[in-house]
């Protein structure tokens, strides 16, 4: 995938070339650069801005991370993904995302990730802010993998309802909120390649790939 670039603070970020540059809100951060993209299946915003160094996730301690989101989240989200790691160019990075019901039909995914300049400028960080929501027809790629999941015996269906559709990707025990369902597994994303999941996937792994 092509790319084109940006500069946030005097740091240069390479975005995916599906992005446009859009017009900044009021509200928005200050040196903040505002994207969006969409498609027949999501309609995806993200801001990039730089970020206050007390403000950053610990980027080495994504099940940290992971205790503070599940200690936060409304009845309607549940993790995705949190994850950490090293850009191709050795940036050291952390992300989350999360989903959100939404009302009265569809998913909202959520991406929050840091990104520091480089491994010596640890005070030099960007945050990417995005979110990617369903358009059109929604709820395709839940009902499409339930049923699959359903005739592999994976989902069962009893007197005390669905069993092995929902879990925490990280802690079977944790029952809070809209876990993530078998449907949202990466494994499904190249059957949907423009749901709002998949997109934003396939957005971090551009910007850790190219950055």
């Amino acid at each position: 995938m092509s790319g084109i670039e940006i500069f946030v603070a005097g740091t240069r970020l390479n975005v995916p070339e599906s992005f446009q540059i859009v017009r900044s809100m009021p509200d928005d951060p200050e040196g903040s650069v505002p994207l969006a993209t969409a498609d027949s299946g999501t309609q995806g915003f993200a801001i990039v801005y730089p970020i206050d160094p007390t403000m950053v996730m610990p980027l080495n301690k994504p099940e940290e991370v992971r205790n503070g989101i599940r200690s936060s989240l409304a009845v309607d989200q549940g993790i995705i993904e949190v994850e950490g790691g090293s850009t191709t160019a050795g940036r050291p990075f952390i992300y989350s995302i999360i989903k959100t019901l939404q009302n009265p039909s569809g998913v909202q995914y959520g991406l929050t990730m840091h990104l520091q300049q480089t491994r010596n400028t640890p005070n030099a960080t960007i945050c990417i802010q995005a979110f990617f929501d369903e358009a059109g027809t929604t709820g395709t790629r839940d009902a499409t993998v339930f049923e699959i999941e359903r005739k592999l015996g994976n989902v069962r269906l009893g007197a005390s309802g669905i069993t092995g559709w929902t879990a925490d990707p990280y802690d079977p025990s944790f029952s809070y909120g809209a876990l993530m369902n078998l449907s949202e597994a990466r494994s499904y994303d190249s059957q949907f390649p423009q749901h709002p999941l998949t997109e934003i996937r396939r957005f971090v792994d551009f910007i850790v790939a190219s950055n």
